[in-house]
């Protein structure tokens, strides 16, 4: 059974590549050109990642800015059929994309299964992990750091380089830090967007986000405990937090408290400007 593996020159496709590599198993590495406004450089990437690797191109699909195509991947699959019908593609838990949960791999099997008339599997080996997660069993497996650094995830290339001014941009380098890795690290604009909406994140990727935030930019951490929720902030802390926010500095508000305390902690903070609120313990402060 062919089986394909559809690859972007991303770091999810690479590790999907590599697990099957160390199974022994054979597969065909598929780059598909839709017209993404990066394709060249992906492609390129591509081609040192891979060996063989089978091309589709598709001219005059509108997708926009390309950032976010509707049904992307059943695209993909559809493509992917025509050489295998085993499909892999580099689904990862942490993903925000309603076209790579397991619940959508299976309607795309059925799907793709009942038009193609044979059986067809899509599948994401790494659908229970975080992309930190398989990045750290990549390397505990003996996996290069150097491979990993030659993965390329940028919406909007300048000169062929990523950005690091877009979300795709952040996404690698904060599984890179989380793992020891120097990266690049991303525009103190993007780190701020993303410091802001830290709770839908899991503890790891939060922390390693604040961490990353204090290698290039200046931070300022403002601790608070249950006991101080109890009156409102001292002026000698609203001071400070304003201070520090007025000079330019990224103010998180840390709390050991669970997050369920989240609205409590904002409603005592008020108007004192802050960046980010982060519940919990760090897991390397433990």
């Amino acid at each position: 059974m062919t089986k394909v593996v559809l690859v972007s020159g991303g770091v999810d496709s690479m590790l999907v590549g590599n697990l099957l590599a160390r199974r022994g198993e054979e597969f065909v590495p598929l780059f598909v050109d839709y017209g993404q406004p990066y394709a060249d450089v992906e492609g390129a990437v591509v081609e040192d990642l891979f060996r063989g690797v089978r091309r589709v191109t598709v001219s005059g699909l509108p997708i926009g800015d390309g950032h976010y195509v509707p049904a992307r991947n059943l695209m993909l699959a559809t493509f992917a059929a025509r050489f295998g019908p085993r499909i892999y593609l580099g689904g990862m838990r942490d993903d925000n994309c309603p076209d790579k949960t397991p619940q959508a791999l299976l309607q795309m099997s059925r799907i793709l299964s009942d038009h193609c008339g044979y059986a067809v599997a899509v599948e994401s080996p790494f659908w229970d992990k975080s992309k930190a997660e398989a990045i750290h069993e990549y390397l505990m497996s003996g996996g290069s750091k150097e491979r990993l650094l030659q993965t390329f995830s940028c919406y909007t290339p300048v000169g062929g380089e990523a950005c690091f001014d877009c979300n795709a941009c952040l996404r690698w380098s904060v599984a890179m830090q989380a793992n020891g890795i120097y990266a690049e690290l991303p525009s103190r604009r993007l780190l701020v967007e993303y410091l802001g909406k830290m709770h839908e994140y899991d503890s790891v990727r939060s922390w390693t986000l604040v961490e990353a935030a204090k290698k290039k930019h200046r931070v300022f951490e403002v601790k608070v405990t249950g006991d101080m929720l109890a009156a409102p902030p001292s002026d000698l802390i609203a001071a400070s937090v304003r201070r520090a926010s007025h000079s330019g500095a990224i103010v998180v508000v840390v709390s050991p408290l669970w997050e369920v305390y989240r609205r409590r902690l904002t409603d005592w903070l008020g108007d004192i400007p802050h960046d980010a609120i982060v519940m919990g313990h760090a897991p390397w402060r433990q």
